[in-house]
C-alpha cells in the first residue's frame, strides 16, 4: 500500500466512524496532520541524521588522539579513528581517507569535509595546518576534545530539559479526561440529584 493510499484511508476512518459534522471536523485534522504536520517533522529528522553530533565528534576524536598518541601519522590516525565505529561522523571521516588514498592531498581532502558538515571545520584546520607544518597535534586535538565533551554535555541537558516540557502534553491529554470522570462528573451528577426542580 502506497502512502498515499494509507492516508486516505485513515483521513476517511473518521467520517466512517463519524457521519456527522465532527467526522468531517476530525477528517480535516487528520488530513491536515498527514499532509501538512508529518512531513515537515519527517524533513527535520533527515536533517538532524545528517548533521554530526558532538558526541560522535567526541568518539572520532578520542580515536584520533589515540592514534596520535601512539605514535602514529595523521593519515594513520584518521584511518583508524574512521574504521573504529560506523556513525555519520566516522562514515564522513572515512571519506576523507578514500580521497586521501586515492592521491588527493590531505588537506584538500579535509577541505572536502567542512564542506559536507560545517562541524569539522576546527578539527580539520587543525589537522591540515600539523600536516603541512609538522607541528604536534595532540595537544590542540586534547582542547578540542575537551570543548567538544562540555558540548556533548549541554545537548544532553538541553534534551533532558525539553522532555519535561514535551512530556506535559500526553499527560494533560491522558490525565484531564480521567479528572473531569472522576471528580467533577460525579460533583455535578451528585448536584443535580439534590436539586429539586
Amino acid at each position: 500500500m502506497s502512502k498515499h493510499g494509507r492516508n486516505a484511508i485513515l483521513a476517511a476512518a473518521p467520517v466512517v466512524a463519524f457521519p456527522s459534522f465532527l467526522g468531517l471536523a476530525l477528517c480535516a485534522a487528520v488530513m491536515f496532520t498527514l499532509y501538512s504536520v508529518v512531513p515537515r517533522l519527517d524533513a527535520a529528522d533527515k536533517i538532524k541524521r545528517k548533521s554530526v553530533s558532538a558526541l560522535d565528534l567526541v568518539v572520532v576524536l578520542e580515536s584520533l588522539v589515540l592514534g596520535l598518541s601512539a605514535g602514529l601519522s595523521i593519515p594513520a590516525s584518521l584511518k583508524l579513528a574512521s574504521a573504529s565505529r560506523h556513525t555519520i561522523a566516522h562514515r564522513q571521516l572515512s571519506g576523507v581517507v578514500q580521497l586521501y588514498e586515492m592521491g588527493q592531498d590531505l588537506p584538500t581532502a579535509l577541505i572536502e569535509l567542512t564542506t559536507i558538515d560545517a562541524q569539522w571545520t576546527l578539527i580539520c584546520g587543525i589537522l591540515a595546518a600539523a600536516h603541512l607544518s609538522g607541528a604536534p597535534v595532540v595537544e590542540a586535538l586534547d582542547a578540542m576534545l575537551e570543548h567538544l565533551r562540555e558540548e556533548a554535555q549541554s545537548e544532553v541537558t538541553t534534551r533532558i530539559r525539553s522532555l519535561a516540557v514535551k512530556s506535559v502534553l500526553p499527560l494533560g491529554l491522558c490525565f484531564l479526561p480521567a479528572f473531569f470522570l472522576l471528580t467533577v462528573v460525579p460533583l455535578v451528577a451528585s448536584f443535580l440529584t439534590q436539586v429539586h426542580w
